[in-house]
């Protein structure tokens, strides 16, 4: 018998920063490890889709909790608008995805969502690091709002495949 998958069953404890993961108990969550734990501590995980939150939030999951693994070779496409330009990252949207200076960003949601639509926002980067970005990301980033993720760049350039993942940040009213 043969299993045509590239995704390891792991702890979150095991977890290194860029990995891709599904879990949850009764709701499949995706998320992106941004930060790894620290000495048996629980990884931070910027989760992309819940099904208690309707903005991606930052997670710090339980090191035994098992999640799939599905690698690190994905790869994550940015769809490019043409209102996009630097200095519009300010629009307060969790799950807005920014390339900055010091190369790719995302802001996550670190609070609920209070009745008016409001949330507390921080900035973590994508890379072999990972790390939060102190005061966001500034002026001179350019932001999209949409962006897909793939399997990995194989699989995007297949014009008949599907991605894993699809988002659009909506925004929230401002602080």
């Amino acid at each position: 018998m043969r299993f045509s998958i590239d995704a390891t069953l792991r702890k979150m404890a095991e977890l290194t920063v860029g990995e891709l993961i599904a879990f949850g108990n009764e709701t499949q969550e995706i998320g992106i490890v941004v930060a790894a734990g620290q000495a048996n501590a629980e990884p931070l995980i910027g989760v992309l889709k819940s099904a208690n939150e309707p903005h991606p939030q930052l997670l710090r999951p339980w090191g035994d909790t098992p999640c799939l693994s599905l690698g690190k070779d994905l790869s994550i496409e940015p769809i490019f608008d043409p209102s996009v330009f630097p200095g519009n990252t300010n629009s307060r949207r969790a799950g807005w995805l920014c390339l900055a200076q010091s190369g790719w960003a995302m802001s996550f949601a670190i609070s609920p969502v209070d009745q008016s639509g409001r949330f507390t926002l921080e900035w973590w980067k994508f890379g072999n690091e990972g790390g939060q970005i102190k005061g966001g990301v500034g002026n001179n980033a350019v932001g999209f709002a949409k962006w897909r993720i793939w399997a990995n760049e194989e699989t995007r350039r297949d014009p008949k495949a599907s991605p894993l993942f699809e988002y659009e940040a909506a925004a929230s009213h401002p602080r």
